[in-house]
């Protein structure tokens, strides 16, 4: 993952594509660097406010802060705009309240 971010980081110095700043996001999410993961998805937003950046921006709340009130939020608002993102994160917004029933019917 090391590799793969600094690899990345390379290719924001030569295309500052939205995509790259999330893939960059995505591999500091997994080193546990959540806090740069953060810095990369808001940068990213600063491009495209596309769902799929906000909503990871605010899965990085949860497991940098276990802060699924903000990912609650985000998810309603995401889904208010586009009914079919529902289906895509609400099993992780289940997981979280650790609630089985409601796990399993997401």
């Amino acid at each position: 993952m090391d590799e793969a971010t600094r690899n990345l980081e390379r290719a924001l110095e030569l295309d500052r594509a939205t995509f790259t700043h999330r893939a960059v996001g995505l591999c500091l999410s997994g080193t546990a660097s959540l806090s740069e993961a953060a810095r990369a998805y808001e940068r990213a937003l600063t491009i495209v406010r596309r769902s799929g950046n906000r909503i990871s921006l605010a899965s990085v709340a949860v497991d940098w802060r276990a802060d699924i009130k903000t990912f609650e939020r985000v998810l309603d608002s995401l889904i208010a705009e586009d009914p079919s993102v529902r289906p895509t994160w609400m099993t992780r917004l289940r997981l979280c309240t650790r609630n089985p029933g409601a796990t399993a019917r997401a």
